[in-house]
């Protein structure tokens, strides 16, 4: 058992990370998973992610939708958008939680609709209260995230 998950559930299939640039000089690294997994996160941003291969250049990434939860396990458990996601090609899930004193995830998740605008978000999410945290970790991980939404 891993610590990604509760006593009594299988651990979830780990694929590596990923670094997203979520605009204004702040860059998020995800966690990469398989759809279906359920990883216990909390107070995360999370996407549903399909890839595509570049031959040689590598992988590029569609972003089909982007949310924020509190605890990732129960959002995903029954989430309206993860069907209609998976019809649409996405086979990964990709969970991003902000170290404390980060700027928080509900900042966060705004930044990455506003800035992709992922074509399952129909609903443009209100920025918590301004509350920005340091920004600390990030510098010099500009020009690096072939990701993208249509």
């Amino acid at each position: 058992m891993s610590n990604w998950m509760k006593p009594g559930k299988a651990d979830p299939t780990f694929l590596g990370v990923y670094w997203v640039d979520a605009g204004d000089g702040l860059a998020c690294m995800f966690a990469r998973f398989l759809i279906d997994d359920e990883p216990e996160l909390t107070h995360s941003v999370y996407g549903f992610i399909s890839s595509h291969s570049l031959g040689l250049l590598g992988q590029a990434y569609k972003v089909h939708y982007f949310g924020r939860a509190l605890w990732v396990d129960e959002r995903l458990g029954d989430h309206e958008r993860l069907a209609e996601a998976k019809r649409q090609g996405a086979t990964e899930l990709w969970i991003h939680t902000p170290r404390w004193g980060d700027v928080h995830y509900w900042d966060i998740e705004s930044k990455l609709i506003e800035k992709y605008r992922p074509p399952m978000n129909k609903q443009r999410p209100q920025p918590r209260f301004g509350g920005l945290g340091g920004l600390g970790g990030f510098g010099g991980l500009g020009g690096h995230s072939p990701v993208w939404a249509y």
